[in-house]
């Protein structure tokens, strides 16, 4: 296995980092574990039985980094090693923690959360812990990236170019077989639910476009230039975004974000409500997400 914390590399067969120190992994306690599920179970009174939820939430996810830091000398211990990892994210700021394990890599972010310890055993040679927390536990594939789509209806083409037949003036018409346009199909076959990132590319003219799955609809109130790309994010509590600003609570008129649960396919559709052009696209980014 290997984690790396920002630019703090572990690694179960350690080499030498730019101070020659060695951090080998001893354990990433939790990892693969899942965050707690919060019961919302309520006991009845005078009751030998309790009043039931539809549904229980998961909250943070906290695990341990464990590790044998080795160096060549004391002083590149305490200086390199020690005072390294005492100094971790000084203000609790959020690290991305990368895991490479037999089955791929997976990421998260979190934030140091209790004592992060070292403990000398020889003067060039110490255990250390670094106990960490993410509030959001799911651990993240690879984005799957600019999964595109065309207007609905709008496939782009040249049209009919005329004479359609040879100098004998027959034959057959053939228009091939039928494609929708109009859709970008995402699987996740994770374990938790995961949120797609859209993004639209113009000319879309007001009033601008939906984005639709079953019963659910992203709609976008306004233009989107020629040569502009507008950012459609579920996080931060759900934002639009066109060339830097803002435009969440001017043009994003609809927003029941839309997940793809563990093992489903979801299509989404691209509508356009005002004109466009041949330019105009919806692109897609996605990760997988396990528990």
């Amino acid at each position: 296995m290997i984690v790396t914390l920002d630019d703090l590399l572990v690694q179960t067969v350690a080499l030498p980092d730019a101070n020659g120190l060695r951090w080998k992994l001893t354990d990433l306690v939790q990892w693969y574990s899942s965050p707690a599920i919060r019961s919302d179970i309520s006991d009845a009174p005078q009751s030998d039985t309790a009043f039931d939820t539809d549904r229980s939430w998961r909250g943070s996810k906290r695990m341990t980094l464990e590790g044998i830091i080795t160096a060549r000398s004391t002083e590149d211990a305490v200086a390199y090693g020690w005072q390294r990892v005492a100094g971790i994210a000084p203000r609790g700021e959020r690290m991305l923690l990368t895991v490479t394990d037999p089955t791929g890599t997976y990421t998260m972010r979190v934030r140091p959360n209790g004592i992060p310890q070292v403990a000398p055993f020889t003067d060039r040679r110490a255990r250390f812990q670094i106990p960490l927390e993410a509030a959001d536990g799911r651990k993240y594939g690879p984005w799957i990236a600019d999964l595109e789509a065309q207007p609905a209806g709008g496939g782009a083409g040249d049209g009919l170019i005329f004479p359609l037949f040879g100098p004998e003036g027959v034959g057959t018409l053939d228009f091939g077989a039928f494609s929708p346009s109009g859709l970008i199909e995402i699987t996740n076959t994770g374990t938790a639910e995961s949120w797609p990132i859209f993004r639209v590319q113009g000319r879309i003219d007001e009033p601008g476009f939906q984005i639709v799955s079953d019963a659910s609809i992203l709609q976008f109130s306004g233009a989107v230039p020629l040569g502009q790309v507008l950012t459609l994010s579920p996080y931060s509590g759900g934002r639009a975004t066109l060339g830097g600003v803002d435009l969440t609570g001017e043009s994003l008129t609809r927003s029941e974000w839309m997940p793809i649960g563990p093992g489903e396919t979801r299509q989404f559709a691209f509508n356009p409500l005002g004109a466009f052009d041949g330019n105009a696209r919806l692109f897609a980014d996605f990760r997988e997400a396990w528990w």
